[in-house]
């Protein structure tokens, strides 16, 4: 599935060499791909006997960064497994070509998501049934594509070993790309609840679809709902010093209304 930047370049003529990556997805087995990405999935643990519910974080194009661990350490810290998996690093990419579209869209990285899920569930230290999404932009967009897809192979794939998505109990997307072109836009029948967190004036992915597919499916009777903060962009809870646009009070509600979410549908531990 190609973003909207590519599908603007190559219709103003723009060239498809420059986006031949994005229109060429290499197709993997499922045990190539796993092979590829394990290594780079980490795991973090909370002070608790027994299996732990999961959280499964999905970071956006620019790769892990400065607000990876503390966003991981939170989880952990409210007795979940954290789960952080790095789509970037094992392909050799870096964030210009992922966020401008010439790599890795969406509905490719789908795979990346159904390999991660099938490590957590394996984990001895993952009740395999407790599984929450948090995702974050490009990575909000795969969850999506996932959910839209179910059991349908997504193009990086090749085969699967089962349920891709078993176990999962919700998703957290925050300020998700939802424009021209996306697979979900008709929205899907995966009945797991979703909160989608916006941005009003997020410069980089329009909230108002993000908005209007929330709403189509929340009146069609799915579990989802959005909330947009206002006067706030792209990134806003991201307190790293390059992020221009960080709103602390906005950050400190959305991420309440995460916790929220997580506790509802993993429970709560002390």
């Amino acid at each position: 599935m190609l973003s909207l930047g590519v599908l603007l370049a190559l219709g103003a003529g723009g060239s498809w060499w420059y986006y031949k990556d994005a229109l060429h997805v290499e197709q993997r087995s499922f045990e190539a791909l796993r092979a590829l990405l394990e290594p780079n999935i980490d795991f973090y643990l909370p002070d608790r006997e027994g299996p732990a519910p999961a959280v499964v974080f999905l970071h956006g194009c620019g790769g892990l960064s400065q607000a990876t661990e503390p966003r991981a350490r939170s989880a952990q810290a409210l007795g979940y497994v954290a789960v952080v998996q790095d789509s970037m690093t094992p392909r050799g990419l870096d964030w210009p070509a992922v966020c401008d579209g010439r790599a890795l869209q969406g509905a490719e990285r789908v795979g990346d998501l159904l390999v991660t899920l099938q490590v957590v569930r394996e984990h001895p230290a993952v009740n395999p049934d407790k599984i929450v999404l948090v995702a974050y932009s490009h990575g909000a967009w795969t969850a999506l594509e996932a959910f839209a897809l179910q059991d349908t192979l997504p193009s990086s794939l090749s085969d699967s070993p089962g349920e891709h998505l078993a176990g999962v109990q919700g998703l957290v997307a925050w300020y998700p790309y939802c424009g021209w072109g996306v697979g979900f836009s008709e929205g899907w029948t995966a009945d797991i609840p979703t909160l989608m967190l916006l941005a009003e004036v997020d410069e980089i992915t329009d909230p108002k679809p993000c908005a209007d597919i929330a709403t189509r499916q929340a009146d069609a009777g799915y579990p989802v709902r959005s909330i947009t903060y206002w006067d706030v962009g792209h990134g806003f809870d991201r307190n790293e010093d390059w992020v221009k646009v960080y709103d602390p009070v906005m950050a400190e509600r959305a991420l309440s209304e995460q916790t929220s979410f997580l506790k509802q549908y993993l429970g709560s531990y002390p």
